[in-house]
């Protein structure tokens, strides 16, 4: 409990205000870019006129979480820290994180996904189907040649900005799988200089 003492401003008591109470609130990034209406429950101590005996009181909080927030991102209920005699109670901020996720990675409103592709991908181009945060699919196409570090960029796939509301982008990054071995008679097809795309598909 705390033993803060109370100050006086010309001649009235002001009643000392404990420090704002922050907690975390985990939220997957499907969470934060469709927007979603999560239950906080609240525990805090009600202290009697004695000061040392209290009672739980148990809450629920609702958090309506926009779509495009992001880590960090506060949200204040104020006075929902613990009651005690003459001292007025703190204030609450649930503080946002964001979990991680098995595919995508944020930054700031883009979305980063890296993919593996194999040599051959690289060279002839490729199309891949991308599960959506919103459970939608959507492909990808990918015509020209695939350069290591140089990513495919699908523009509006990202989060929403909460300045202006513009949507960030889908940023894939490829990682080229190179053969770890070649024989001899790929090395002397290889050799040979420009190959035909079935001389590829057989090398390859």
């Amino acid at each position: 409990m705390a033993t803060m003492m109370n100050s006086t401003v010309f001649g009235t008591v002001v009643p000392h205000k404990n420090p704002t109470i922050l907690r975390p609130l985990p939220c997957s990034l499907e969470e934060l870019f469709c927007g979603k209406v999560k239950n906080y429950t609240h525990e805090k101590k009600i202290y009697d006129s004695s000061g040392k005996t209290f009672t739980v009181h148990k809450s629920t909080l609702q958090i309506y979480l926009k779509p495009g927030w992001k880590a960090g991102t506060k949200i204040t209920f104020p006075k929902e820290g613990d009651v005690i005699p003459n001292i007025e109670p703190a204030d609450l901020e649930i503080v946002i994180e964001e979990e991680p996720h098995p595919l995508f990675m944020r930054e700031n409103n883009n979305l980063i996904l890296r993919k593996n592709i194999s040599l051959l991908q690289a060279l002839v181009g490729f199309s891949f189907s991308v599960p959506y945060l919103d459970g939608s699919e959507f492909a990808v196409d990918v015509e020209s040649l695939t350069f290591p570090l140089t990513p495919k960029v699908v523009q509006g796939k990202g989060y929403l900005s909460q300045r202006d509301g513009s949507a960030g982008n889908l940023v894939i990054f490829f990682n080229i799988l190179w053969p770890k071995v070649l024989t001899e008679e790929q090395k002397s097809i290889l050799k040979k200089g420009p190959l035909s795309e079935c001389e590829y598909l057989g090398l390859l």
